[in-house]
C-alpha cells in the first residue's frame, strides 16, 4: 500500500468510529486492517516512521503533497489543526490501541484537552508508537509554527528587495534574522525537512 492509501485508511478509521461509534466490531476491525497495512508498508519501505502533516490547505505525507484528498482525509486534516496540531508520526510497531487513542485524541471537543497538548495526553496514556507535534516555538513570541516562520520570511524578503529596489542597499539584519529563525526551528525539530517545507 501506498501513503496516500494509508492515510485514506486512518481517515476512513475515524469517520467511521464517528458514525458507528467505537463499540462494533467493525472499527476494531478497520483499525486492524490499518495496522496491518502499516507494517507492510515499513517492511516495504525499509523506513521507521511515517508523518502525515497537515498544513494550513490539504496534507502532506512524508513531505510530498496529497493532492485532491478524498473529504474523509480533508475532515481528519481539520480535526488535527482544530486541535492544533501538525505532524502526526506512526512508528514501526504501532498497535491497534495506539490508533485507537489517537482516534480518542480526535474525537475531543477542543476545550477537553483542558489545556493539554495532543503529546502530553497521548503520553499520559502509555501510547509512544503514535506522536503528534505541534510545531511551537515559545522562545519566538508570536511565532507559532513553521508556516509562521516561512510567512514572515515571505514579507521580510519582500520588504528588503523593494527597499533594495530603491535605495540599492540591503538590510542585511533582517535578512540574518530571518536566517536564524529558520535555523533554530530546523535544527530544535526532530521533524524531517521534507514536512517542515510541505507545512508552509
Amino acid at each position: 500500500k501506498s501513503g496516500r492509501d494509508l492515510v485514506i485508511r486512518v481517515a476512513g478509521v475515524l469517520h467511521a468510529r464517528r458514525i458507528y461509534g467505537a463499540e462494533g466490531g467493525g472499527y476494531a476491525a478497520g483499525l486492524r486492517a490499518v495496522v496491518d497495512g502499516l507494517e507492510a508498508w515499513f517492511a516495504e519501505q525499509e523506513k521507521e516512521t511515517l508523518a502525515v502533516g497537515a498544513p494550513a490547505q490539504g496534507i502532506a505525507i512524508d513531505g510530498v503533497p496529497f493532492r485532491a484528498p478524498p473529504s474523509s482525509v480533508t475532515r481528519w486534516a481539520v480535526a488535527l489543526r482544530s486541535r492544533r496540531l501538525e505532524v502526526v508520526r506512526f512508528h514501526r510497531g504501532v498497535q491497534v490501541s495506539d490508533l485507537h487513542a489517537l482516534n480518542e485524541l480526535l474525537s475531543l471537543a477542543a476545550d477537553e484537552l483542558a489545556g493539554q497538548s495532543g503529546e502530553q495526553w497521548l503520553k499520559e496514556r502509555g501510547i509512544d508508537r503514535v506522536q503528534v507535534k505541534h510545531l511551537a516555538l515559545p522562545e519566538h513570541q508570536g511565532l507559532e509554527g513553521f508556516r509562521q516562520v516561512y510567512f514572515r520570511g515571505c514579507r521580510t524578503l519582500q520588504r528588503v528587495f523593494n527597499s533594495a529596489r530603491h535605495d540599492d542597499r540591503v538590510q542585511s539584519g533582517a535578512v540574518r534574522e530571518l536566517a536564524q529563525a529558520i535555523m533554530q526551528l530546523v535544527t530544535d525539530s526532530s521533524t524531517p525537512m521534507a514536512t517542515l517545507l510541505a507545512l508552509r
